[in-house]
């Protein structure tokens, strides 16, 4: 009975999820279309009598560069972070820990700022940002002496205090993510990426 009310739980989260970014998206539309390798340009249009018909271009998600580039300091901090925590993680937890979502999507959005891709980072936005934000109002209520859901008891706990630092990734990892699907764009197909690989990874 646990388990499924945990798995609704997670999938309305996921839902929640996805619907609130689209919802970002729409109101923003902040993407701009740009060649791969060539400066930003306006989608052509053509007009015939009273019907201007536009003209996408060819799959615009593929062809497209991020919006704005990831800035390099920022890019060299989180890969400092993970060069610390990947080596820490898998000493202490193994290799398996890197199945859990949230390890997932740090992995994921390191390649993600590297590469310059949008769909990565969406994915791990689409993923965990309000799993993520329920895990910050946890701790925060733990830390006030009033726990909501007691995820964040561990950080509370007689464990090292290295680990339990480093596991505050999990406090600004989904307000970094907001930020970068602000800066590089948003991609629709971020939700059936994510479905596949927590699938994946759950099985």
């Amino acid at each position: 009975c646990a388990s499924a009310q945990q798995a609704t739980a997670i999938t309305a989260l996921y839902v929640w999820n996805y619907i609130s970014i689209e919802r970002i998206k729409r109101e923003l539309d902040w993407r701009v279309p740009r060649v791969a390798g060539g400066p930003p340009r306006a989608l052509p249009h053509s007009i015939e009598g009273d019907t201007v018909i536009s003209e996408c271009l060819l799959d615009e998600r593929q062809t497209m560069t991020p919006l704005r580039p990831v800035p390099l300091p920022l890019r060299l901090a989180y890969s400092a972070f993970m060069a610390v925590l990947i080596p820490v993680y898998w000493y202490f937890y193994g290799p398996t820990n890197f199945l859990y979502f949230c390890d997932l999507a740090l992995i994921l959005t390191l390649v993600g700022i590297w590469i310059g891709s949008p769909l990565l980072v969406s994915m791990c936005a689409v993923g965990i940002i309000f799993p993520q934000i329920l895990w910050c109002l946890d701790f925060a209520g733990n830390f006030l002496g009033v726990p909501i859901t007691g995820m964040t008891n561990y950080m509370f706990s007689s464990s090292p205090l290295f680990l339990r630092g480093l596991s505050l990734f999990h406090g600004w990892l989904p307000f970094l993510l907001i930020y970068l699907v602000w800066r590089m764009g948003y991609d629709r197909r971020a939700l059936a990426g994510w479905t596949a690989l927590a699938i994946a990874a759950i099985l």
